[in-house]
């Protein structure tokens, strides 16, 4: 049975992409489209994948100066204080730093618990 997608996921996923990749660093931007592409493969939906899309363009606008796989505690610690001191609604904060873990699990760093 084919789906009908009327909010366009397919399509943000990869303008978002797109965005990721002129905006960000080039290690940045793989690491995140890579991350995405997993999120496809572990069977998330578009809308999900989507989401997740926007969330990590927030987390790179806040830091895109270090290569994720090197962020260390004290960068996560900072990114998240900035997006908990934002004027960004709950539940987007709370989607953003969801996102902020995963991608930084995908980067290969230790589990911090928030």
């Amino acid at each position: 049975m084919k789906t009908i997608d009327i909010h366009n996921s397919k399509k943000r996923i990869e303008y978002a992409k797109l965005t990721i990749q002129k905006r960000f660093s080039e290690d940045n931007s793989k690491t995140a489209c890579r991350f995405l592409d997993r999120l496809r493969l572990d069977n998330k939906s578009h809308g999900r994948v989507a989401n997740y899309a926007e969330c990590i363009r927030r987390i790179l606008e806040i830091k895109d100066d270090k290569k994720i796989q090197e962020w260390s505690k004290e960068d996560i610690e900072q990114i998240h204080k900035t997006i908990a001191d934002s004027d960004y609604a709950n539940s987007v904060k709370k989607d953003t730093l969801l996102a902020l873990k995963r991608l930084s699990l995908c980067g290969s760093l230790e589990i911090i618990k928030f």
